[in-house]
């Protein structure tokens, strides 16, 4: 009866939830630190970033927090609450590549709502054309811009005109200006800057892809990112105001079969050659409803060391209006996407892909084209609806989060906090009488570091409060202390790692597991850690905190949990918490049809007392130490529907379910859906 340690799942839900891209691709782990800047190169250089700054239209007098802050959805829509600031160092912007000439404006928090619409809905024969601003939203907060820079050329003056008020074009709006070719030197590394204090990529957004462990590599000295392909396919990157999302460069290079090769997507577009701009592009026709030839009141400047090939949209021209084909001759259409399964839509989807090239500069059109594919009713809104489900609360709301690391020397445990917090962490050894612990904080992480010589010890942090911060655009309660999380923690034995979807191996027919693959993408899995190669041993070692050689099970026969371990629900109990417990599925760690609450001092029980269940529709349930056999009842199943009632049945009383499997021996056995 072997378990393997990649089938654990710790998660904190209210119900068995099916994963959506849309609402589980948001950058959320950094969501309790500040946004932090570097304000110049020396600051830069010396590693110098400040949480608070004033430059133009940018000013921060206080703190605030990076990216995304909330997420929420109704039947129609998600809604994400951001500051727009990055979660990776911001800055510096300057105007020349001498660096001499500061950027006018600094970002700030931008205090938005952004609704996405969950269904795209059928993509429209006629395609909008994209604005000024926000097109859509990365997955980190940061607003998305498509290829322009809001400026383009004036015929009767002969110049590149600027925008009039921050919004209108006073040029004629014909030849309309690159915005990677013509900004790019007031770039940040993550190829950003800020339209007033509207911080914004118009481009490959390194920084994001780093993060998103996107084939991006970064020096933390120099602050700089390198294009360095992993062979994996790109994560989600952002989501345009149509619902389509767009990804990093790598895509299958089959567009319908995900075990093809990734690749780099290459753009549908590329440079005209041409030395006078008097005819415009089979593309920039249809979108700006002009002939070819132009009147000579709108020609555009002749190609030149002033105007290069590249400085305008229209230098470009579309593959698949020539005698190349989508799909064979280049990748990506005329909207800069394609039509392809990717790993997040198995059954496939419309995506966008940013274009690149190998080194990882932007390539035009960059994330999207001049047109949305889809219809693009999302955008900035000022209120979600009331009966909308909050799935994500991050910034002053973020629980605490706790790691373990270390040595055969020494052991290290982390909260994951928030910057701006103050905590107090203490320790016992008997979950009793506590004494306050010396503990090193950091931006937003609290970390205690002991030898792991010492006997037994317990921690535990508490919230104390949080220092004044930009609060634009949160909603928070400052008084009351954070929801506790429900807790799932699944066991299940006789299941292989080989034969584990959630594992993707290759070559091998594998059972379909929607729920388990929904579970395992919203908690936390165990897949770097040592395990018996027998069930009791194992339980026990999660049940207690502590090895075999502690507890003294090393084999399920005969096995019983000693009554002194401090078990889970023992320490729940100690710290008198308000957790509901149950135990369900298989016990097999001895004391007879009583052992789960003898022993480990479970309030509740439900499932089977022994090690093997022989006739998985006919066996021995105890309940609270009564047994009755059960028939026509397949096990797994039924300890399932024994979850649900449990959770449904405590209302709002937060919870932790264990939750142990006595799996059928065969991992192709396929139970009742």
């Amino acid at each position: 009866m072997k378990i393997n340690t990649t089938s654990l799942l710790l998660v904190g839900l209210t119900h068995f939830a099916v994963a959506e891209p849309l609402l589980d691709s948001w950058h959320t782990s950094a969501a309790g630190s500040y946004a932090r800047i570097f304000e110049t190169v020396a600051d830069e250089g010396a590693g110098n970033s400040v949480t608070t700054w004033n430059r133009g239209q940018g000013g921060q007098t206080q703190p605030t927090y990076a990216g995304i802050h909330e997420v929420s959805h109704d039947a129609t829509s998600v809604y994400v609450r951001t500051t727009g600031l990055g979660t990776h160092l911001m800055g510096p912007w300057y105007l020349n590549a001498a660096k001499t000439n500061l950027f006018p404006n600094y970002p700030a928090n931008q205090a938005i709502i952004y609704r996405l619409p969950r269904d795209p809905g059928t993509p429209p024969a006629n395609k909008s054309l994209t604005g000024l601003g926000r097109i859509g939203i990365f997955v980190d907060g940061v607003s998305m811009f498509d290829s322009r820079d809001a400026f383009s050329y004036d015929t009767s003056s002969a110049t590149d005109d600027s925008p009039n008020g921050g919004a209108a074009i006073n040029g004629d709006g014909v030849w309309n200006r690159d915005a990677f070719v013509n900004e790019s030197v007031t770039f940040d590394s993550a190829n950003a800057h800020q339209a007033g204090s509207n911080y914004h990529y118009h481009a490959n957004p390194p920084a994001l892809r780093h993060q998103l462990g996107d084939s991006v590599d970064y020096n933390a000295t120099t602050n700089r990112y390198t294009e360095n392909f992993t062979g994996s396919h790109s994560p989600i990157l952002g989501w345009v105001n149509d619902g389509y999302p767009v990804y990093g460069p790598y895509g299958y290079s089959d567009p319908n079969d995900p075990a093809s090769p990734v690749r780099r997507m290459t753009s549908g577009f590329r440079k005209r050659t041409i030395t006078q701009r008097t005819t415009l592009p089979a593309f920039a026709q249809r979108d700006q409803n002009r002939a070819e030839a132009l009147p000579a009141n709108l020609y555009g400047p002749a190609v030149s060391a002033q105007y290069p090939i590249g400085h305008y949209l229209e230098d470009y021209e579309y593959l698949g209006d020539f005698v190349l084909t989508l799909g064979v001759n280049f990748d990506l259409n005329e909207q800069n996407g394609r039509f392809c399964v990717t790993p997040e839509f198995p059954e496939g989807t419309f995506a966008y892909f940013v274009a690149i090239e190998p080194d990882g500069t932007p390539a035009f059109p960059y994330n999207i084209g001049r047109n949305y594919f889809g219809t693009p009713t999302g955008g900035v809104t000022n209120t979600i609806p009331a009966n909308a489900t909050t799935v994500f609360e991050g910034g002053p709301e973020r629980p605490l989060q706790t790691a373990l690391s270390g040595s055969s020397d020494e052991v290290t445990i982390t909260w994951s906090t928030l910057e701006g917090g103050s905590y107090l962490v203490e320790s016992s050894p008997d979950l009793d009488d506590w004494t306050p612990q010396a503990a090193t904080q950091s931006g937003n992480k609290v970390q205690v570091t002991e030898p792991t010589s010492q006997n037994q010890k317990f921690y535990r942090a508490e919230f104390l409060g949080l220092a004044p911060f930009d609060d634009a655009g949160f909603v928070y309660n400052e008084t009351a202390a954070p929801e506790p999380n429900n807790i799932l923690l699944v066991i299940v034995d006789d299941w292989g790692i080989d034969f584990s979807a959630l594992d993707n191996p290759t070559g091998i027919n594998l059972p379909s597991m929607p729920t388990w693959e929904s579970l395992a993408s919203q908690g936390v899995r165990f897949i770097n850690a040592y395990a018996q190669p027998t069930c009791s041993p194992t339980r026990a070692g999660i049940l207690s905190g502590r090895y075999s050689f502690r507890h003294g099970i090393g084999t399920p026969g005969g096995a019983t949990f000693p009554v002194t371990e401090v078990s889970l629900p023992d320490a729940f109990a100690n710290a008198t918490s308000p957790y509901a417990l149950a135990s369900i599925g298989k016990w097999h760690l001895g004391g007879g049809d009583t052992g789960p609450a003898d022993l480990a001092g479970w309030p509740y029980f439900s499932g089977s007392i022994p090690g093997v269940i022989d006739d998985y529709y006919n066996w021995d349930k105890t309940i609270n130490g009564v047994t009755a056999s059960v028939t026509n009842t397949y096990a797994t199943t039924d300890q399932v529907d024994d979850t649900i009632s449990f959770i449904t049945s405590q209302g709002e009383t937060p919870w932790v379910c264990w939750l142990a499997f006595n799996a059928p021996h065969s991992p192709f056995h396929d139970p009742p859906s």
